[in-house]
């Protein structure tokens, strides 16, 4: 990808549970943080 200044912009590298996270929310966007979590084997954030 290249940046407005023709500058290359690199992409961050995403692991499993970052990719993992909106993949379940396009299935149920209504899924609680802490089914999530449990789901993808992550401590819930507390809220």
């Amino acid at each position: 990808m290249v940046g407005s200044k023709g500058n290359s912009v690199q992409s961050p590298e995403l692991d499993s549970v970052e990719w993992a996270v909106p993949e379940l929310l396009q299935v149920d966007e209504s899924m609680p943080n802490k089914e999530i979590a449990a789901k993808v084997e992550v401590a819930p954030t507390p809220a």
